[in-house]
């Protein structure tokens, strides 16, 4: 094809011109070469001469989305290809590699037809890292191994962009979801079997917001939450058969939603807030805590120096403790306890304050306001440092 020196605007209807013209001869090449159909192959040599000297970016920002292993043999060659905004497709498969989104935001989309998995090439990899204002979207990705299935890098003077997680599960590494983020969405995704906690979020630039997760079987904390950020968080999950907690959130200094909220059968705490003003709704902790020769440890709720907690519409039943606070100020209404060893107490020595906002407190354990308000007061927690070593 003869490229003419013309305008831009005619040196596209040249080449269209001249792929016309070539029809037959281009069908007989797609035959024989068994390449896609010339009707396909046209299209993208238009889509080549209209981008001109633009290249790449302008594939990308066309809507044709990269796919990988299709046209890029790897994640990251297909994310350095792209430009900002773009939309990646990997098809179902095994991929053993991480990648790293840097100052661009992009779709990173797994197939429909099947799993698209990315596995650690070993065990201290990051797999999918966000760093200096790289973000966009994941969604559809089964990740395995790894430090970190998805880990966004704060160094306190860059942090990544707005970054939504969809769909996505992350199994079998030291973390799921670990580091700091500007902003992060969570929805619909489950974290299983890491060896410490499952997400672990050491700062909060804007919003955190968590739906419909599923944090469960780790060696740590199902989610905690570490920092002193003013970002707004709100949460509602799943967080069950943890080894330490269920869900702990330490020195926050944002707005603080827990809503439909479900932690049990952890044997530390279901919920554990240090240094952390929040609200708690329609959520239910069960059967949290464990057993000790001399009683029983641990609680549904445990409150540390918090100036306002206030719960609505949760059950408590089956926990060593029902809520335990120390030093905190904690207000209940239209709150359900049943079954627990005991529901309500704080650490003896320390300002404590428990008030029943409606009087419709009910319980088979509960006796007279005095005894609700100190049922619990000989029973010692043995309360840990809040501050992990390694969050």
């Amino acid at each position: 094809m003869e490229v003419m020196q013309l305008p831009q605007g005619r040196r596209v209807a040249t080449a269209r011109r001249s792929l016309t013209g070539g029809w037959a001869l281009v069908s007989a090449l797609g035959v024989l070469l068994g390449m896609a159909p010339a009707a396909s192959w046209m299209t993208w040599a238009v889509h080549a001469a209209e981008c001109g000297s633009r290249g790449e970016a302008c594939h990308g920002r066309a809507g044709r989305p990269l796919h990988v292993p299709g046209e890029f043999r790897s994640v990251q060659d297909a994310i350095d290809a792209a430009p900002d905004g773009a939309t990646i497709l990997i098809a179902a498969g095994f991929y053993r590699e991480s990648f790293r989104v840097e100052g661009k935001r992009l779709q990173i989309i797994g197939s429909d037809d099947g799993r698209a998995e990315i596995t650690a090439p070993g065990p201290d990899v990051m797999l999918a890292t966000y760093a200096n204002g790289g973000g966009g979207e994941l969604k559809g990705l089964f990740f395995r191994g790894g430090d970190c299935a998805v880990c966004g890098i704060y160094d306190g003077s860059s942090i990544p962009s707005a970054l939504v997680v969809k769909d996505v599960t992350m199994a079998d590494g030291y973390r799921g979801v670990f580091g700091g983020f500007s902003s992060l969405i969570l929805k619909n995704v489950t974290v299983f079997g890491t060896r410490w906690h499952g997400i672990s979020i050491t700062h909060v630039g804007v919003e955190l917001k968590f739906e419909d997760i599923e944090v469960h079987d780790t060696g740590g904390v199902g989610l905690l939450v570490f920092n002193a950020g003013p970002g707004d968080i709100d949460i509602g999950g799943h967080f069950h058969d943890n080894a330490k907690g269920g869900l702990e959130i330490i020195g926050h200094n944002g707005a603080i939603n827990l809503v439909f909220v479900v932690a049990d059968h952890n044997p530390e705490f279901g919920v554990f807030l240090f240094e952390a003003n929040a609200g708690m709704t329609l959520s239910d902790l069960s059967s949290n805590g464990h057993s000790t020769p001399t009683g029983c440890h641990g609680a549904g709720l445990l409150v540390e120096q918090s100036s306002v907690v206030a719960v609505t519409g949760t059950v408590f039943s089956a926990n060593c403790l029902g809520i335990y606070d120390s030093g905190s100020t904690v207000a209940i209404g239209s709150d359900i306890f049943d079954s627990n060893a005991a529901d309500l107490g704080h650490e003896p020595g320390l300002p404590s304050s428990i008030d029943d906002l409606g009087n419709n407190v009910c319980g088979e354990n509960l006796g007279s306001p005095n005894e609700t308000l100190h049922a619990c007061q000989d029973l010692t927690l043995d309360l840990q440092p809040p501050s992990p070593d390694n969050p």
